[in-house]
């Protein structure tokens, strides 16, 4: 296990040296199986290579913050369970695939603690899919329209790789979904156990005890 968890690592790191400046556009709902542990539904909104949103399961739920560069993606979950007043953070570090999946590795630096992870798209039952990206070119439709164009949900953004060379490019980029507490999002509840989830003390990576105490709170028991 601690083999294969190495070989990952390495491979990200690889990865986020070596990718193109254009980022994943990540925007949206995934469904996250760590297989074994918490299976969180998190709201990611992504601008430019920063990502936040929330990530909440039936026991916690808490904030997102991280980074994407190119297909690489790692962001850190800080928790807290709905009750009991136990919280903690898990680390999730992974690369989007060809098939619009992420797979990677879910961890707790205080505990050791590494789990294999998978995630998917999510679109609530009775929902409309995501709209499809528009057929027409980026840069044709942000030229048409003076350096901007918004269609069907997407719009128009600069490539990082030609900000300020004087010849701007486009690519297309997924508006970002209603913020958590608009009320016509329809995960707006679960945005409000989120918001109380920041007022609860996070452990120290010193404070290995109260680390796996959220832990086993989190999985049943501490698995390693």
């Amino acid at each position: 296990m601690l083999r294969r968890t190495t070989a990952f690592f390495v491979c990200f790191a690889l990865c986020w040296i070596n990718t193109p400046a254009q980022s994943a556009e990540l925007s949206g709902a995934w469904k996250i199986d760590t297989r074994g542990g918490p299976a969180p539904l998190c709201i990611l909104v992504q601008v430019g290579d920063n990502l936040n949103g929330s990530c909440s399961e039936p026991q916690a739920a808490g904030t997102v913050a991280g980074t994407v560069v190119g297909p690489a993606v790692r962001w850190r979950w800080q928790w807290a369970a709905y009750s009991g007043h136990v919280a903690g953070a898990l680390d999730f570090v992974g690369v989007l695939g060809a098939d619009n999946t992420m797979t990677g590795v879910a961890g707790r630096r205080e505990t050791g603690l590494s789990l294999n992870f998978t995630a998917k798209t999510f679109v609530p039952p009775g929902a409309a899919a995501p709209p499809a990206a528009p057929p027409i070119d980026a840069n044709t439709a942000a030229h048409a329209g003076g350096g901007y164009a918004s269609v069907n949900g997407w719009r128009t953004v600069v490539t990082p790789e030609s900000e300020g060379t004087g010849n701007p490019q486009y690519r297309w980029q997924r508006i970002p979904p209603l913020a958590q507490n608009h009320s016509h999002n329809p995960f707006g509840r679960r945005a409000r156990h989120c918001e109380r989830a920041r007022h609860v003390r996070t452990p120290t990576a010193r404070n290995v005890a109260m680390a796996e105490r959220s832990e086993k709170y989190l999985f049943g028991s501490a698995p390693r």
